[in-house]
């Protein structure tokens, strides 16, 4: 006598228990299929964004040269292309990582551009300004009493985020490259720029010991 639960037949084709079910593994395709396709589109939004963000840049930084007088949009550019490993998000903090710093542009604008983590991203890299009640702003304010944020400070923060952290890495990484740095700032690569690439890099440090602010 067969078994009585091997008589129990799938009613989209007829398979028994125990056996391959086309109903199954079409909805399971189905399933896949749609996440897949979830996934492009996610891709698609962020490629976007990205085309996006350099042209805020561009704009941003428009007219500025850095130090050896080149126009200045080629190292945001340059920190971009050095973190597409670690996704598009962080491309974009990264091709927008001084405009706040450097521009007029605030960093509610760019919450409102491009949304809260890339917003959070790019404040983690800005270095601020810290008012007498504590409060940091990212402007340096017009009146009033203030000191700009203590470079161990600064760095330590950027740590804290995840992707500020590639950034900050990929930007520092870009700012001991010989032919970018005068000669005058020589010095600074290696009592600033290298133990702050040192600390970043390390999985478990907290506090960034380093000279001077």
């Amino acid at each position: 006598m067969k078994n009585a639960a091997l008589q129990i037949e799938c009613r989209a084709c007829g398979a028994k228990v125990g056996e391959p079910c086309v109903g199954e593994m079409a909805a399971h395709m189905e399933v896949h299929l749609e996440r897949a396709d979830a996934i492009r589109r996610a891709d698609w939004n962020l490629s976007i964004l990205v085309t996006k963000a350099i042209a805020f840049a561009a704009r941003a930084h428009a007219g500025q040269l850095d130090k050896c007088g080149v126009p200045y949009i080629l190292h945001p550019l340059a920190v971009m292309d050095a973190v597409k490993n670690h996704g598009r998000l962080t491309q974009i903090i990264a091709v927008l990582h001084d405009v706040v710093e450097d521009t007029p542009v605030t960093l509610d604008e760019i919450r409102t551009e491009f949304g809260d983590e890339v917003a959070d991203g790019v404040a983690s890299v800005s270095r601020g300004y810290i008012l007498t009640n504590g409060e940091m702003v990212f402007k340096q304010p017009q009146e009033g009493t203030f000191e700009k944020e203590p470079y161990r400070n600064f760095i330590e923060r950027a740590k804290r985020n995840k992707r500020g952290r590639n950034v900050k890495d990929a930007d520092i990484e870009h700012n001991c490259d010989p032919a970018r740095c005068p000669v005058e700032e020589e010095g600074m690569r290696e009592t600033r720029y290298r133990p702050a690439l040192a600390f970043l890099r390390h999985p478990t440090a907290t506090e960034f010991k380093a000279k001077g602010r």
